[in-house]
């Protein structure tokens, strides 16, 4: 799968987490999508689905995806200066008030770190 249709495929998920209230570790979601690419693709993945809620001006939904022993995001997560004002607009946006994104449209990676 290239970077966008991973996007695509981690985009219901990452709304299902934000709607929840809650957060989940990188692991549990490469895990639930089933993800199997190099690590820097997943991060990739991350930051396009991080560039296109910018772009949209949205929450970065991103956010809710945190490192297992931190409980916070990696450094690299681009647009955000205060996360916990971050996951708290995340949990209150409607996201089922758009429609899901398709591969396409999800811009280059905005992630900090390569």
């Amino acid at each position: 799968m290239t970077e966008r249709e991973w996007c695509e495929r981690l985009w219901p998920e990452l709304v299902a987490i934000a709607r929840a209230g809650r957060t989940v570790t990188y692991q549990s979601l490469k895990e639930i999508v089933g993800f199997n690419a190099w690590q820097r693709t997943f991060s990739h993945c991350l930051g396009r689905i991080a560039n296109y809620c910018h772009l949209k001006g949205w929450p970065v939904i991103t956010v809710m995806v945190v490192n297992k022993v931190t409980g916070i995001p990696g450094k690299g997560i681009p647009f955000v200066d205060n996360l916990d004002a971050e996951q708290g607009r995340v949990r209150t946006f409607p996201w089922h008030d758009h429609v899901a994104p398709v591969a396409e449209e999800f811009p280059e990676s905005a992630c900090l770190t390569s």
